[in-house]
């Protein structure tokens, strides 16, 4: 199964969720693990590099990274 590029310098997934594994996981197997190029944060980090990235903005927050684009 193919991984994201970006998966293990996520600060929002490695850093910021730590309090609640489940939902940790729930994201890490949609958007990690499977549907990666719908990631609001590996949109962002492939358009405008990591520097832009928010760390609180979550992968499922595709109406906020159309702001940064």
């Amino acid at each position: 199964m193919a991984t994201c590029e970006y998966r293990t310098s996520c600060v929002f997934l490695n850093k910021m969720v730590v309090d609640s594994a489940h939902t940790t996981d729930d994201l890490r197997d949609k958007y990690c693990n499977g549907e990666f190029s719908k990631c609001a944060r590996l949109i962002i980090y492939k358009y405008c590099g990591d520097d832009y990235v928010p760390d609180n903005l979550s992968p499922d927050s595709l109406n906020r990274q159309q702001r940064f684009l």
